[in-house]
């Protein structure tokens, strides 16, 4: 009998987001899979792992964040209780390999793709070693992803690729450049047109799933001219360093973005230089967010308030901006400090964690203790933001505030809908007893 393999996504209740597109790495470990194993896909967002589902499979892979570790470690002890082998991989994992150990069979530490082939081996032969490590991948060897486990569930948009990975900038509250390395990996561009020739004609949504479009300027602007045919439309994360490069913002445009996802973090040199993100100093965001506009591109900005840089006059100050700026989609966090990045340990040096429960390091849980103001004003702030930015008169604003075709109007009533829907979904875990972690 052929082995049968789950590959399985953890959630966490209290985020939402991760229900509106899948999770990358399950079809990418799919592709890997050679034909003679059964594949399938489970999102426990969408349906429950139970013991009775997992009962029907030889081996479960589970990629773990560590918003969802706890819930990925549930799921570990249930296959251990029915003896399904387990094997679990991830930036978390890759912290804590010895506690992911404790409700696994086996670790992968670092990217799969050289050593996925082996764990199925062993796995199948009843030898899967405890520890396995792996190794950054050649851009020459990313995989095409296989998209089609994706079916069984209504996502927003199931063609998802992969143009970069890696960052050079190790800003301190990311731990990309940890996992994925100081260089920046570009898939090769053959391979991307071969990818996206594959997807089905159906749904022309997608999603690129980069640390940085536009990581090389050159090499992106090759992509954007190979991807025009597909007449896609298409959002991704985007470094401010787009401003230099106006012909890459009309090429963007031209090969169908509607959407670039850029963090601002912060309006104050000061918190930026806290954060590691200097580079962010040198760029006018209002020039940046006007540029986007005149080629028809919607801008989504993040903002992360609770540095020790920050004061309670950061929530009205950042929102003021937000809408004179004219931002279509903003989003706002309270600070988390994940852990194996820089201000995760800084923090924790200054018995300033509040907690390693890892189920309330998800965005809406004050999980250490801010300087200038305290957990509870930190997280009314954040829901001030949204409910400011995402008020009816704003959303009007927006939307009359310059001239959109159609489909611009269509693809801003469906961002104004999704800010709408976090705030509404945050809200209760922002203000209910709980909110602020007290434990460790």
């Amino acid at each position: 009998m052929p082995l049968k393999v789950l590959l399985l996504q953890p959630t966490n209740e209290v985020q939402s987001g991760d229900r509106l597109v899948p999770p990358l790495w399950a079809s990418v470990l799919s592709s890997l899979t050679p034909e003679k194993y059964e594949v399938d896909f489970l999102h426990s967002g969408f349906e429950k792992p139970t013991e009775k589902k997992l009962a029907n499979y030889d081996l479960v892979g589970i990629s773990v964040l560590t918003t969802m570790a706890n819930d990925a470690y549930r799921v570990g002890d249930m296959c251990r209780k029915l003896g399904v082998k387990c094997v679990m991989g991830g930036i978390h994992v890759f912290l804590f390999p010895e506690e992911a150990r404790l409700h696994c069979d086996s670790v992968m530490m670092g990217e799969a793709e050289y050593t996925w082939h082996r764990i199925l081996e062993d796995a199948e032969s009843n030898s899967l070693k405890p520890y396995y490590e792996g190794s950054l991948t050649r851009p020459e060897d990313f995989p095409i992803p296989d998209l089609s486990i994706y079916k069984k569930y209504k996502f927003f948009t199931t063609k998802l690729a992969e143009i970069v990975r890696g960052c050079p900038h190790n800003c301190r509250f990311c731990g990309a450049t940890m996992y994925s390395g100081k260089k920046y990996r570009y898939k090769q561009v053959d391979n991307l047109v071969a990818e996206i020739k594959s997807w089905e004609k159906s749904g022309r949504i997608a999603h690129f799933t980069n640390t940085n479009l536009i990581a090389s300027p050159k090499k992106t602007k090759e992509i954007m001219d190979r991807i025009k045919e597909f007449n896609l439309r298409w959002w991704s994360p985007c470094s401010v360093d787009i401003l230099d490069h106006e012909d890459l913002i009309k090429a963007v445009a031209d090969s169908g973005c509607m959407v670039l996802q850029f963090g601002f973090d912060s309006l104050s040199a000061e918190t930026l230089k806290s954060m590691n993100k200097q580079f962010n100093i040198k760029r006018d965001y209002r020039t940046l967010i006007k540029k986007c506009h005149d080629y028809g591109i919607e801008v989504s900005g993040s903002f992360i308030f609770g540095w020790d840089t920050d004061n309670k006059d950061v929530f009205k100050e950042t929102v003021d901006f937000v809408l004179d700026a004219d931002i279509d989609m903003p989003v706002f966090f309270p600070l988390t400090p994940f852990p194996g990045t820089d201000i995760y340990e800084t923090f924790k040096a200054q018995g300033r964690i509040l907690t390693h429960d890892w189920s309330k390091y998800n965005w809406n849980t004050c999980v250490y203790k801010p300087k200038n103001m305290t957990g509870e004003e930190l997280l009314e702030g954040c829901y001030y933001a949204f409910e400011e930015s995402y008020s009816t008169s704003n959303i009007l604003h927006r939307l009359f505030s310059r001239p959109r075709g159609i489909k611009e109007i269509i693809m801003l009533m469906i961002i104004s809908a999704s800010g709408r829907f976090v705030m509404s979904f945050s809200k209760p875990y922002w203000t209910k007893p709980g909110s602020i972690a007290t434990t460790i």
